[in-house]
């Protein structure tokens, strides 16, 4: 979604842990206990890992700024941790797409 809105990729790194921590410096890194099986199965993944707070604002005035919906979608579905991450009924049923149904 972010490709498509600046021809640019978001996530640029082809190494697991940074392509880790860049999602970590954009949505936050999870806390320790919140760590998923997922990460865990990383063969270099360490919760002792930096803490990243969230950083993802300035998307939404740089990229999203005409388009509130396409933003809370984008955010919607980058969530770190897999169960909070939107599904794909999520995202079609997302008002984003209300005026595609029509």
């Amino acid at each position: 979604m972010f490709e498509l809105y600046t021809g640019q990729q978001l996530f640029r790194q082809n190494h697991e842990i940074a392509l880790l921590f860049e999602q970590y410096q954009l949505m936050g890194a999870p806390a320790a206990e919140q760590h998923s099986t997922q990460f865990k199965a990383l063969k270099h993944f360490s919760p002792h890992f930096p803490r990243f707070q969230a950083n993802h604002h300035g998307l939404q005035t740089s990229v999203f700024q005409n388009d509130p919906q396409a933003y809370d979608l984008f955010l919607s579905m980058l969530q770190i941790l897999p169960g909070k991450r939107a599904h794909i009924v999520d995202v079609i049923d997302h008002p984003y797409f209300h005026d595609l149904k029509k």
